[in-house]
């Protein structure tokens, strides 16, 4: 790295901090105090997580940390990404949460079945990818929290991962891996 490089650490700190800034959403009510609750108790079971994990050099370094639909192009059959405001340093498992919470839940296990051609995974990958889509989410949410704008957005798109995803999570149900 260079002299002087900062980018921030995507780890259990910072979702820490991303659950508490979306507590403004409830003060002002554009989410109610039920589903921040939700919200708490996911982030609260990834942040439990996060410390068993290993960093070496296959599972930690650079991310970009926001690969959605909208932060990569495609240049002749290359793709590429855009968007680097999030890049920092985290689980490579996190990047790929972040692309895959986008990813129509069926078309997952095809991505690993390619992505395993290339890199081996963890024999419980699906576990963590999922508490890294919790994460990613708790995240990306926070960062427009303070946006007015957004907040109409917001009002709907947080009880909608509420319903869809984060009780299945803290209740041990996939909901990123389905059939």
């Amino acid at each position: 790295m260079p002299s002087g490089f900062s980018r921030p650490t995507h780890n259990a700190e910072k979702l820490k901090s991303a659950t508490s800034q979306l507590g403004v959403l409830v003060q002002n009510g554009t989410i109610s105090s039920d589903d921040y609750q939700v919200f708490q108790r996911a982030a609260i079971q990834v942040q439990e997580l996060m410390p068993s994990l290993q960093q070496t050099s296959d599972t930690w370094g650079i991310i970009h940390a926001d690969l959605h639909q909208g932060n990569y192009v495609f240049y002749d059959e290359d793709v590429r990404p855009i968007d680097f405001s999030l890049c920092g340093f985290g689980f490579y498992l996190y990047d790929i949460a972040s692309t895959l919470g986008d990813i129509e839940a069926s078309f997952c296990l095809h991505f690993f079945e390619g992505y395993t051609n290339f890199k081996s995974l963890p024999t419980n990958y699906q576990s963590i990818v999922e508490a890294f889509v919790v994460s990613s989410t708790v995240e990306n949410y926070a960062f427009p929290s303070a946006n007015p704008q957004e907040h109409e957005w917001l009002s709907h798109a947080v009880p909608y991962v509420v319903k869809n995803h984060f009780h299945s999570y803290f209740n041990g149900e996939t909901f990123l891996f389905l059939k």
